[in-house]
């Protein structure tokens, strides 16, 4: 065979070649894309519908729980706080409790007594993800039996026009339990059971839940120790 027949066959192998890798790349791709989607599916559907331990840090015990059909997991975070009732409702109430993390630009709305009241708020997210704004309905309970305060928050989404700033909050329904404890205490139950919305994957809302608790209430203590909130008083809180 001459140089240039062999020539013009090693030029023809060429695309031959090109076309298997194409190919055996195309099934490599095929190949993740089903097992990422099994590992998804099993993952959705999951869950064993309980609180279970995830992380004791500062004082702060975060559970989680997994509910089938449901990527996003719900978080409860519980501790104590040397405090009153009435100290820890005058800082939740407080749109102006200057808090030292991504919280800001807090307004009332609306108003419908001491225990029920609507509020609009922004929480900054790290680049290049987009800041959240809430709207939110605030309902305070207290049970005339065991003086136990329960503090709901819903999220009213369409209650005002988008905000170009943000991505709004679709849904919230997180909630509070203050306990009135002997000696001046207050145990806390902190519930988290929402939707951030937007580009936001549900592993990363996962991995960060537990570390925002643990991270707001180990400051709560500092925060209701002011002496606004350890003044304050409201006559539909009765103490211990």
């Amino acid at each position: 065979m001459s140089a240039l027949a062999k020539k013009a066959m090693a030029v023809d192998a060429v695309p031959i070649r090109r076309r298997k890798v194409w190919k055996w790349l195309l099934g490599v791709v095929v190949l993740l894309a089903a097992v990422g989607g099994v590992a998804q599916l099993s993952y959705t559907y999951s869950g064993s519908s309980k609180w279970e331990f995830v992380t004791e840090e500062k004082g702060v015990k975060v559970y989680a729980m997994k509910v089938p059909g449901v990527n996003n997991k719900k978080f409860k975070a519980v501790y104590t706080l040397n405090t009153s009732l009435n100290a820890v409702v005058a800082f939740m109430q407080d749109n102006d409790s200057d808090l030292d993390i991504a919280f800001d630009r807090a307004v009332e709305i609306e108003r419908h007594g001491p225990q029920m009241m609507v509020t609009t708020w922004r929480s900054g997210f790290p680049a290049p993800l987009s800041d959240r704004d809430f709207v939110v309905r605030h309902v305070f309970t207290q049970d005339p039996a065991n003086k136990e305060i329960s503090y709901t928050l819903q999220s009213l989404p369409d209650q005002l026009p988008p905000n170009k700033c943000c991505v709004r909050v679709p849904r919230m329904d997180n909630s509070w339990l203050l306990m009135p404890k002997a000696g001046g205490k207050v145990e806390i139950s902190w519930f988290i059971d929402m939707d951030v919305g937007g580009f936001m994957p549900y592993f990363m809302i996962n991995q960060a839940h537990p570390e925002i608790m643990v991270d707001f209430a180990s400051k709560m203590q500092g925060y209701v120790d002011r002496p606004k909130y350890v003044k304050a008083k409201q006559d539909w809180i009765t103490e211990l």
